[in-house]
């Protein structure tokens, strides 16, 4: 009702010189929701109502105060960089805040020395504050810690790091549920700030990840982030393994599920052409980005002793 109300004061007040309409924070234009915090209508440009707006996706749960752009996320890595933590202590616990509860780790500092005083380092410079879990597998773990989740594009999520790496420090220590190991790429020695929590035993990951640390407490909360609907899982609601009978062939797409295999069919929504449809269902079968954000709210490495 209260949208209702702004619309119609808008149709009748052209004399006025500005309407603002941050009281008002939502504003729905059609299917579009837009942030109105800072938007003034200005009726004296001669031209049409100047109107500046944030266009944002409702479906995608990416409304978040924690979105920076590329200044602020280079200021967070310079400070992390610059940034001398205390010596580990071997009563170091890392507390992680996420919104889905809280997660502590105990660290295997006398095994992966160099990756834990990475991670603490990271952890109390505030390198991982408001970043999220980005990567989540049903029984097989979660992985979060890239600086490149506080930004608003999606498709970058996983692709980030610190500015450097650390040298890898395998062992014998085996990636069991609850183990905290380090991500990296090809190179053995390009791990940075990217970690996972294995959520099941994985003993294929034994000697080619740095292991650094266990879960202790909030394992329930780690399963809970695990079962989390991925941008699969929601498009997967939406796809059947047939299209109907009756219905224009030509108004539906046909992909193959990088999963199984298998064709599956969309119809393509209104609006929207058929290669940008087709584009969008690819990558989200591909993605296993939880559907709403899962953020770190806050990281921080304390002496427990």
């Amino acid at each position: 009702m209260k949208n209702n109300l702004i619309l119609i004061l808008i149709s009748f007040s052209l004399t006025l010189d500005s309407i603002k309409l941050g009281n008002n924070p939502y504003l729905r234009l059609g299917s579009q929701k837009v942030d109105t915090t800072n938007i003034t209508l200005d009726f004296n440009k001669g031209k049409g109502i100047d109107l500046n707006f944030i266009k944002v996706d409702p479906k995608k749960g990416r409304i978040s105060e924690s979105f920076i752009g590329e200044p602020g996320i280079n200021k967070i890595k310079l400070n992390s960089k610059n940034y001398i933590p205390e010596e580990v202590s071997s009563n170091d616990i890392a507390i992680l805040e996420t919104s889905k509860g809280t997660i502590k780790i105990k660290f295997f500092d006398d095994i992966a020395p160099n990756h834990v005083m990475n991670f603490k380092k990271l952890c109390n410079s505030g390198f991982y504050d408001k970043t999220s879990f980005h990567r989540v597998v049903k029984d097989f773990m979660i992985q979060g810690g890239d600086i490149l989740s506080r930004d608003s594009n999606r498709e970058n999520d996983g692709t980030g790091s610190p500015g450097w790496t650390v040298k890898s420090e395998f062992s014998s220590l085996k990636h069991k549920r609850g183990i905290v190991s380090m991500a990296r790429s090809n190179d053995p020695n390009s791990a940075g700030s990217q970690f996972f929590i294995c959520v099941q035993d994985a003993p294929w990951l034994d000697g080619q990840y740095t292991v650094f640390g266990e879960v202790v407490e909030g394992l329930d909360i780690v399963d809970r982030i695990s079962k989390s609907v991925t941008d699969r899982d929601f498009m997967l609601k939406s796809m059947i393994s047939k299209i109907p009978d009756g219905e224009d062939f030509d108004n539906w797409i046909e992909v193959i599920d990088p999963v199984t295999r298998k064709k599956i069919y969309s119809k393509i929504p209104m609006g929207e052409t058929k290669s940008s449809y087709m584009d969008n269902v690819r990558k989200a079968l591909r993605s296993n980005n939880p559907y709403r954000r899962i953020e770190i709210v806050e990281a921080r490495v304390y002496d427990n002793e």
